[in-house]
C-alpha cells in the first residue's frame, strides 16, 4: 500500500499497480481504516526481500507431526481448513439429541 517514497498509494496508483477495479469510496475507507501508527511503522521498516521468503529457500512449514504446508501452493481454503480443524477438535459438552436428563 506504500509507494517507493513511503507514501500511501493514490487511488489511481493502486489500480495500476494491482490491476484491481473498485470505486474510490471503498479504497479510501480501507486507507482510513489503517491506523496511523501502523502506516508510520511500515514507512520506517526495511523492505523484506521476496527472495528470502519465496526464493531458493524451503517454502514448506511443518505445523504438526502430520501437517506440512507449502507457502507457494497454499490457498485460502487450506488456511480455512486448518483453522476449522483447530477450532472444532473438542468434544461436545451438552447432551445429544433425543437424550433427556432428569434431575
Amino acid at each position: 500500500m506504500l509507494n517507493e517514497n513511503g507514501k500511501l498509494l493514490s487511488f489511481q496508483e493502486f489500480q495500476r499497480k494491482y490491476d484491481f477495479r473498485t470505486n474510490f469510496l471503498n479504497f479510501y475507507q480501507v486507507i482510513n481504516a489503517i491506523p496511523k501508527a501502523l502506516v508510520i511503522k511500515a514507512r520506517t521498516q526495511d523492505k523484506p526481500l521476496k527472495e528470502y521468503y519465496l526464493g531458493n529457500h524451503n517454502t514448506k512449514i511443518q505445523l504438526a507431526e502430520n501437517i506440512e504446508i507449502d507457502l507457494q501452493k497454499t490457498k485460502a481454503k487450506d488456511f480455512y481448513w486448518l483453522l476449522n480443524e483447530k477450532v472444532n477438535n473438542s468434544f461436545p459438552t451438552g447432551p445429544k439429541n433425543g437424550v433427556i436428563l432428569s434431575i
